[in-house]
Formats: C-alpha cells, sequence, structure tokens
C-alpha cells in the first residue's frame, strides 16, 4: 500500500507537501548515523593525538616543501646571488626523486627573492650543450687567476722533474766510469756501488708520474672539463720526494770521494763533476718540491672531483662555488621520505661555506690510549655530521700527547668537545686527573669548550672528583656521587630507567631555543650546580629535567651496580623530586681581552651525541631530532656563529607535537572543540527542525 502525503495550506493558498512518518524515520536515521560517524572520527583523531604515533609519511609531500629556519637565515645573509646547476645523467633519478629535488631546488629560489636561479642540464644532451660549455666558462672565470698560478707551478715542477729524470737515467754510466777509478774501497765507495740501481728506478718512477700529471692536466685525456690541478701536483710532490733526498746524498758521497786519496786525480775530478751535479739537481728538486706543496688545497680541484660523478649540483656564488655529487644529495641508503631534508642541508651547508670563511675546527678532547673513531664508535655518527657540514675535526688524546695536533687552520674558531673517561679502570684517575688539568689550562686561556659530567664511582666512594676542578673559575659544579633516574609505571611492575627524553628547554638562550620542543635523550644523567657566580660571568640554564610536583624523577645515590633499581627515592639519601639543571651556558670576559670567552657544561653521559644523533625508527623517522640540533647549536654557539645558531633540517623533519600554551590550545580548538562543536549545533538544529516539522 503506498504512502500518501499529506498537503498544508499556506496563508498564500499554497501547499507544501510534508513528509510521511516513514520518511521521516528515514531522514532521522541519516541524521544519526551521520553524527555517530563524525563522533567517531573526533574520537579516532583524540586518540591518535594522545597515542602520539610517529607517522613515517612525508607529511610535506602534498604541499610546497619549507626549508628550515637555519637555512632561510643563511640565505638571508646573501650578500651576492646564486646560481643552482644540477647536471643530470638521463635515468639517474627516478620521477619521485627528480619531483622531490625540484620541490627542493624551487624551495630555495622562493626563497632566495631572486637572488637565487636554478639552471638544469641534461648531461650528454646536444640541446644542452652551449649551457654546459657556458657553466664550465663561469667556473674557470671564477677561479682563473688562482688555476694560473697553480698551472705555473706545475709547469715548472714538470719541466724540473724531466730534467732530473733525465740527469738521473744518464748518470749511472757516468757514476760506474768514476768508480772503476776507485784504487782503495771506502764506505763512500761502497755504498755508491751498493745503491747505484736506484737511481734508474727513481728515474722511471718520476717520468711515469710526469706523464700521468700531464694525462690530469689535459682535458681530453682526463675526461673532465677542468683539470685537477691538485691531484696532478700531489703526484709530482710525491715522486719527486725520494729523488730529492737520494741525489743530495749521493752528492756528499761523490764530494768525499772527490778528496779521497784512494781514488785516482782523474776519478776524483769525474766524482767533483758529478757532485756538482747531483747537488744542483737535489736542490732544484727540492725548491720545486717546496714550491708545489706551500699553496693551500685549491678549492677548484675539489669541485672538479666533485664533477666526476656522472650527476651533480653545481652552487656558484659571485666569487667561489662549489659541487655536490648526486650521491651525497640524495644517499641511497636514505629513505624516501626524509630524502629532501637530506638534501637541503646538503646545499645549506655549502651555501653557508661559500658565504663565510669562518669554519669552526672541532677538537675531540679524551684520554683514551686508543682513537675513538674505530669502527664500532659512536663518535662516528658525530664526525660523520660535523664533517658533512664542513667542519674542521681533530682528535686530540692527552693520554698520547701534552700538545694538541697540529692543524693547518690557524685562523679558524676552535671548540673543544671533551669526552671524559670512566673511573672503574686501575689507571683511570690518572687520566682523569691528566685531562682535568689540560681542560683547566684551555678554560684559563679563555678557549670554548664543551664539557660533559657523568655519574662518579669514585664521588659515590665519598673521594673528590677531578673533574670539577676546571669549572671552578666558572661558578659551576655538580653532584658526580648521584645519578637522575625515572621511573614509570607498567602492567609488570614499575620501570626503572637511567635515560630520560627531554622535550623542555629553557627559553631565552639561542642554544635551547634552537632544540626548544623537539624530543632529546640523555643518558647518565647528574644534577648540576651554579649556585656561585664569579664576576665577568653569566651563566644560563639550557634544560632542565623534573619539577617539585613530580616524584617519578629523582637523584638516586645507590646507583653503583644497579642496587638503584627500586620503585621510590630514600628520602635520607637520595634528593627525591626536581627540577634539576643539566645544562649551563657560561659567557665570560676575559680581562684585557675583547674575547668573550663561550663554555657549555651538560651533566650526562657524551653518548648523546652519537648513536641518537641521527637515530631513527624503522619509518626513517628521526627519533631523538633535538639531540641533532643541540649537537649543532653547540658547536655554532661555542664558534661564536651565531647566525648559525637555528633550527635545522631535523626541527622541520618531525611535526613538534609541544608548544607554547596558547599554540597548543589553538591547536586543540581547530583539531578537536570545532569538529565537536559542529556536530552538537547539528544535532540540536536536527532535534529543533524534528519540532518544527511535529508542530
Amino acid at each position: 500500500m503506498k504512502h500518501k502525503q499529506a498537503k498544508k495550506q499556506d496563508s498564500d493558498g499554497t501547499g507544501t507537501t510534508l513528509p510521511t512518518a516513514a520518511g521521516r524515520r528515514r531522514s532521522s536515521g541519516i541524521n544519526v548515523a551521520v553524527y555517530i560517524v563524525g563522533l567517531l572520527i573526533v574520537v579516532v583523531l583524540v586518540n591518535l593525538l594522545a597515542r602520539k604515533i610517529n607517522f613515517t609519511a612525508d607529511l610535506t609531500r602534498g604541499g610546497r616543501y619549507t626549508l628550515s629556519p637555519r637555512t632561510k637565515t643563511i640565505i638571508h645573509e646573501l650578500q651576492q646571488p646564486l646560481e643552482l646547476a644540477l647536471v643530470l645523467e638521463p635515468g639517474s633519478l627516478t620521477s619521485i626523486e627528480l619531483d622531490d629535488l625540484d620541490s627542493l631546488l624551487k624551495a630555495y629560489q622562493r626563497a632566495g627573492d631572486g637572488e637565487i636561479t636554478i639552471t638544469r642540464i641534461n648531461a650528454g644532451s646536444p640541446g644542452d650543450v652551449a649551457a654546459f660549455d657556458a657553466l664550465v666558462h663561469r667556473l674557470r672565470s671564477l677561479y682563473a687567476d688562482s688555476a694560473d698560478r697553480m698551472q705555473k707551478l706545475l709547469d715548472d715542477a714538470l719541466r724540473v722533474s724531466k730534467t732530473q729524470a733525465q740527469v738521473l737515467n744518464s748518470a749511472k754510466s757516468g757514476v760506474q766510469a768514476a768508480l772503476a777509478e776507485v784504487t782503495r774501497e771506502s764506505e763512500a765507495s761502497k755504498a755508491v756501488a751498493q745503491y747505484l740501481g736506484l737511481l734508474s728506478n727513481h728515474s722511471r718512477a718520476m717520468s711515469e708520474a710526469v706523464q700521468q700529471a700531464t694525462r690530469m692536466l689535459d682535458t681530453q685525456s682526463s675526461g673532465t672539463p677542468i683539470p685537477d690541478y691538485d691531484s696532478a701536483r700531489a703526484i709530482l710532490a710525491a715522486a719527486m720526494d725520494q729523488p730529492t733526498r737520494l741525489t743530495g746524498i749521493y752528492a756528499d758521497y761523490f764530494d768525499i770521494l772527490s778528496k779521497d786519496n784512494g781514488v785516482t786525480a782523474t776519478g776524483r775530478s769525474k766524482f767533483a763533476a758529478l757532485s756538482r751535479i747531483f747537488r744542483n739537481g737535489s736542490n732544484e728538486l727540492a725548491k720545486s718540491r717546496e714550491a708545489l706543496l706551500r699553496p693551500e688545497p685549491l678549492e677548484l680541484s675539489e669541485i672538479v672531483r666533485g664533477m666526476q660523478s656522472t650527476s651533480y649540483l653545481l652552487v656558484l656564488g659571485s666569487e667561489r662555488a662549489a659541487s655536490i655529487p648526486l650521491s651525497s644529495l640524495f644517499p641511497a641508503d636514505n629513505r624516501t621520505g626524509i630524502r629532501r631534508f637530506a638534501g637541503e642541508e646538503a646545499i645549506s651547508v655549502v651555501i653557508a661555506s661559500l658565504t663565510t670563511t669562518e669554519t669552526p675546527l672541532v677538537y675531540f678532547l679524551h684520554a683514551e690510549k686508543q682513537s675513538l673513531f674505530g669502527p664500532n664508535s659512536g663518535l662516528i655518527t658525530i664526525a660523520q655530521r660535523l664533517s658533512g657540514q664542513r667542519i674542521h675535526l681533530a682528535e686530540w688524546s692527552v693520554a698520547t700527547s701534552a700538545d694538541p695536533p697540529q692543524i693547518p687552520f690557524p685562523d679558524a674558531p676552535r671548540v673543544y668537545i671533551v669526552i671524559p673517561p670512566g673511573d672503574r679502570n686501575t689507571d683511570s684517575l690518572e687520566r682523569r686527573s691528566r685531562l682535568a688539568t689540560v681542560v683547566a689550562d684551555l678554560i684559563n686561556q679563555g678557549e670554548c669548550v664543551l664539557y660533559h659530567l657523568a655519574p662518579s664511582s669514585l664521588a659515590a666512594a665519598g673521594q673528590n672528583d677531578v673533574l670539577l676542578e676546571p669549572l671552578k673559575p666558572l661558578g659551576i659544579s655538580a653532584r658526580t656521587d648521584l645519578q637522575i633516574i625515572s621511573s614509570a609505571s607498567s602492567p609488570a611492575g614499575p620501570v626503572i630507567s637511567d635515560s630520560l627524553e627531554v622535550d623542555h628547554y629553557h627559553e631565552g638562550h639561542i642554544v635551547s631555543d634552537a632544540c626548544r620542543n623537539l624530543p632529546s635523550r640523555f643518558y647518565d644523567l647528574v644534577p648540576l650546580i651554579a649556585d656561585k657566580h664569579p664576576e665577568n660571568v653569566s651563566i644560563t640554564p639550557l634544560i632542565e629535567v623534573g619539577s617539585s610536583s613530580n616524584d617519578n624523577i629523582w637523584a638516586e645515590s645507590d646507583w653503583l651496580g644497579g642496587q638503584w633499581q627500586k620503585a621510590t627515592p630514600d628520602g635520607n639519601r637520595d634528593i627525591s623530586h626536581g627540577p634539576f639543571t643539566i645544562a649551563y651556558a657560561c659567557e665570560r670576559v676575559i680581562p684585557d681581552s675583547q674575547k668573550t670567552q663561550r663554555v657549555i657544561i651538560i651533566g650526562c653521559s657524551p653518548s648523546w651525541m652519537g648513536d641518537n644523533v641521527a637515530g631513527q625508527n624503522e619509518g626513517g623517522v628521526l627519533t631523538n631530532p633535538g639531540n641533532a640540533e643541540l649537537l649543532d647549536a653547540c658547536v655554532y654557539y661555542l664558534a661564536h656563529l651565531d647566525k648559525l645558531v637555528m633550527p635545522g633540517t631535523a626541527s622541520v623533519q618531525v611535526p613538534r607535537v609541544a608548544g607554547d600554551a596558547p599554540v597548543r590550545a589553538a591547536a586543540w580548538i581547530t583539531i578537536v572543540v570545532m569538529p565537536a562543536l559542529v556536530l552538537i549545533l547539528g544535532f540540536i538544529v536536527m532535534i529543533l527542525r524534528k519540532r518544527n516539522i511535529a508542530d
């Protein structure tokens, strides 16, 4: 039976069709279903936010790529136009990789505000030959003066090497003739006869080096658009080393034999002539080799080596340039979700290096007898990150040398990262004392230091911790007899941990501001104390853990041997709650000097710099991005490069969940409250409409 629809007479005489009871039920059911679905969506969103799920997708893929604040600062400081020239071999990138690279380069172009241009050249394409030639011509013109000077040095070295190779090759017969005039053997004559065969060997080696260097300087033979001057001079300098010393030694022997009564007059005359020839040759080789080694490495040669790969990015400024091989721009083991972040870091580092000559020199200062840069060391990760930013690195062990290694960067701002030794070995006290003495000298000299303090078993046993002595001039101390630990509940019972995740940095300092709201993890923490304020020293807290209302984080006294694994602190011996400051930044004005010393003290194990600097979960997302940003910020701050103490790529790679209270409130209102409010209003409207229809 069909349902009939009722007619309602309006005041103007027209009729309005009213829905039947079945229609009203159907409409009401649809509205309720929509409401329930909307409510489920809100519940799912709330749970996602509460659980802080690590998203592994590249959330920027759907829109324009956004550069990090540090990169924007570097571009803002540009005083010159830049050209980013991408030279690609066909098939070297997939379409997705090419889209990523294009979006990254366009981000630089937008940020450059007309100062950055993008050029794309397909290697091997006939249509792009003219563009590539123009690129090479511009690169040559940037380094024309230094390249011409190096070419002149190489031409002189090639001439001297070729001449002396011929002299050595032809001298063998003359030496043999002179030896025939020896009537009574001597030590000199025996030595000359014994090593006579070396003349031919070194002559042949020098001739081969001349040929190899000549090929490298010929662009057609080498297959590179610009000669690799540095490689050519390295080959020549190495080939000239042994002949330089050998000819000098032979000249001395010949001089002795020219005055030896055991040699005939004719022989003495021949040896005197040979002595002059070999002495002159030795001097020529030494002078030419010294001239080759005197200049610093040619930047153009480094660029040429980067251009030897089939695909690369050239960054050209008004005075300098640099090349980035595609393998460095997009590492092969780099996951898709973070590819553009790695590319941004590589490009930004190069741009910064072209616009400033203040590249830091970082010393890793420790007291171990072996190198800390072994294959299984966490410092390898640190070294790779810092060297990737073109920061010079050096290792100094006070256990093997009282003086730092000589590094050929005398004007580079120096930063010392101190890696303290453990204190449970038989020689630990001696090595810790030696390290403390060196660090104290560095601080007294006004050097900039990143210093670490970790729990000490000596301090826990009531002995003096010598590593606290260097910090006395700065007014900083530490309770290294304690260890900060945390407790968390679980179904299996309390879980005690000696590592803490920190997502709160103090505001008001450029180092902490660069890491603010980024998760960081630290191990083996100790409370730092700043109860003294020496004259000319300003102290700023950077990182704080725990609070007066949080009893789950405390400073444990009985931490040796794992006996601290208990659920609650001991109120008689432990510090039952925070807050605990674990990092301070100190600035001190050096008397009678315009220099300001900077020191950062972190109360934890130095391991925070290592494995967790680039810690990744299975999805390729940084798990502790704050560690990476803190390391960068500390190095640049201590090197007085404040303009680079800004959030880098790690800060934009992982979305910041925490933030200022107004920001958090706005986020919750936008994501949760507004949809819920719309649903509630919709439900009210539905009820009102239902009542109106009923009336």
